[in-house]
């Protein structure tokens, strides 16, 4: 496993990571918004710009926030390319103005939104909402910052993980849910008396250990990548998630990669799958999403062992992403590809993105909700991209982004993404948590999916039973590299990995570096895979 640059560790602080005390859930009730909204979850001190927005028109988003005692200032800007990045001949000179194409139709600025009185509470949403009435040209150009949350996530509704709508973690009296039991209900984890996430016979069903619940197992296969023909041209798949962690499969191999740069500018953040998984050093308590980058990476090698693994951490332990660091995290890696292809040069070429990621919009319904995040998924097509996403795991309808850009059939380019629920292990029926709707395009095994897990993970929760060296199950020491888990993150992984053993099925022929081949390659994939 290469690592771009060294590994810190991922605090609050740090630009890229969503601090979960300011997240907000949008209450439909409570805001005069045009249009019917529904709730989604936002960064409470953060609104996006259009990037490459000029610097008047962030002082008329100060002079429009002042009124309501608000200060604005840029958290984050367009990028600038180094020197390196300069035209030396003609094809670099057309790279370069591609690359400033894609950073001028795709960037985004993250505005950050305070006020000196302490006792004033921040709201992204009533500062938009102020900002559309005193100075609606503006307002055209933000947003909220959504919180995206993994497409295999935990089993909660709206607005929170763990727990209903209005509460990020649950609801009031403690973290992550009720009195007397972590993550709510008394006796038991994630909800109900004497059982992990709720009763049998639902969706929480799915998280229970033993009946799709994420658990250690123990596998005896050999690393797949092991004595397989090297193809005309080994396809790349970028997985952009919490990272990878260690793992015998991937620790020493010249075909994974953890993070990237491009010009010196780092894509991705720290790295989330490194240590052993806790989350609250006082209760020992595991990451929710400890280990899921690393589970995503694992099922695209035991289909496809010969794809080169890009793992772009942009989630935090609590899963949690920031959109605007996903956006620009994209952004970055899109604009890499496209500097790639005009040079000819393998090095920053992507094949596959897999996204087990996303976010309910307040206006999902509409078919022109989050143009930004759609123009970008479209211009990864455009570049002969394939993208597959997670359609989440709310056991809903309502379109889930961006794996909602899936049902886009009314134009007459394909979907810029291809859409993922998940199937139970007979390969036939639909899990039960697995959102539908005529936006879900495919379907792929994502119920008690076995895959790798970081050996390093090794929270609290120990075994019942031990005596001398007999002892229970310890349910959250991943030792053996392999677990259990379920969701639509990881239905989406074994679309995206078929993809790439396509890709690697292609001859010599088709390992040309340009866009008109990688256009081809990418339609001889879609119509192998169909639709199901």
């Amino acid at each position: 496993m290469n690592v771009e640059e060294p590994v810190t560790p991922r605090t609050t602080t740090d630009g890229s990571v969503v601090d979960p005390f300011k997240v907000a859930v949008l209450d439909p009730g409570a805001r005069r918004r045009e249009g019917d909204v529904l709730p989604t979850a936002y960064v409470r001190d953060r609104i996006l710009l259009r990037g490459g927005a000029p610097k008047e028109l962030h002082a008329e988003l100060g002079k429009a926030l002042a009124p309501l005692g608000l200060n604005v200032a840029a958290a984050s800007s367009r990028v600038s390319l180094p020197a390196s990045a300069r035209a030396t001949d003609a094809r670099s000179e057309d790279a370069a103005a591609a690359v400033a194409a894609v950073l001028d139709d795709h960037w985004v600025d993250a505005m950050a939104i305070s006020s000196a009185d302490p006792a004033h509470v921040v709201d992204a949403d009533a500062a938009m909402v102020a900002v559309h009435d005193s100075s609606p040209d503006i307002a055209s150009q933000l947003w909220l910052n959504h919180v995206f949350l993994p497409a295999g996530g935990q089993f909660g509704g709206i607005g929170g993980q763990f727990g209903g709508i209005g509460g990020q973690f649950g609801g009031i009296g403690g973290q992550f849910g009720g009195i007397g039991g972590q993550f709510g209900g008394i006796g038991g984890q994630f909800g109900g008396i004497g059982g992990q996430f709720g009763g049998i016979g639902t969706p929480f069903e799915f998280g229970i250990p033993g009946r799709g619940g994420r658990m250690p197992v123990h596998v005896g296969l050999r690393n797949p990548s092991e004595h397989v023909p090297e193809p005309a041209r080994r396809p790349v798949v970028a997985i952009v998630d919490s990272g990878l962690g260690r793992h015998p499969w991937f620790d020493r191999d010249p075909n994974v990669r953890v993070g990237a740069q491009f010009h010196g500018i780092p894509i991705g953040g720290p790295n989330a799958d490194l240590g052993d998984g806790i989350v609250d050093r006082m209760t020992g308590q595991l990451a929710p999403l400890a280990g899921h980058g690393t589970f995503i990476a694992g099922i695209i090698r035991q289909a496809c062992p010969t794809a080169r693994l890009l793992c772009i951490p942009v989630f935090s332990v609590f899963g949690l992403a920031d959109e605007g660091f996903v956006h620009q995290t994209l952004t970055l890696l899109l604009a890499r590809h496209i500097e790639a292809l005009t040079l000819g040069r393998a090095e920053g070429v992507i094949d596959v993105l897999s996204l087990s990621m996303g976010y309910y919009h307040e206006q999902s319904d509409n078919p022109a909700a989050a143009p930004a995040l759609r123009r970008l998924c479209e211009a990864f097509r455009d570049a002969g991209v394939i993208v597959v996403a997670g359609a989440g795991n709310d056991a809903g309808t309502r379109p889930f982004f961006p794996a909602a850009f899936g049902g886009d059939v009314a134009s007459s380019s394909d979907p810029s993404v291809l859409s993922v629920g998940a199937l139970n292990p007979d390969g036939t029926t639909v899990s039960l948590f697995s959102n539908g709707g005529d936006w879900v395009r495919y379907h792929r095994p994502g119920a008690a999916v076995v895959s790798t897990m970081p050996i390093s993970v090794n929270a609290g929760g120990g075994a019942t039973v031990e005596s001398g060296r007999r002892s229970t199950i310890d349910p959250d020491d991943y030792a053996s590299g392999f677990g259990v888990w379920s969701g639509t993150s990881f239905a989406a992984p074994t679309l995206a990995a078929e993809a790439a053993q396509a890709l690697a099925e292609m001859g010599s022929a088709k390992a040309t570096i340009d866009l008109d081949n990688q256009l081809r390659r990418a339609a001889n994939v879609r119509a192998r895979l169909g639709a199901s």
